[in-house]
């Protein structure tokens, strides 16, 4: 299941265009799939790279502007924080 959450959070990275917010709901609107699974919004922690740069998403944390030319890159998916 983990690799089926990673490459549903790869994808939605790489369709980000300048000036999307990536937040918490973003990215569980990403991984949603109630048809297989469920996951906890409290226990998610997903974080991200952009060049030099890491911005780590959790249930009411930030929210992250996307900035011309800038591409994430998911460094690790935690559900069970």
């Amino acid at each position: 299941m983990k690799a089926a959450l990673n490459a549903r959070l790869t994808a939605y990275l790489a369709a980000l265009a300048p000036a999307a917010s990536v937040d918490s709901a973003s990215v569980l609107l990403a991984l949603q799939d109630d048809t297989k699974y469920a996951v906890d919004p409290l226990k998610l922690s997903v974080t991200l790279t952009a060049q030099d740069q890491f911005v780590q998403i959790a249930q009411g944390g930030q929210t992250f502007a996307v900035k011309p030319g800038q591409n994430f890159v998911l460094a690790s998916l935690d559900l069970a924080s």
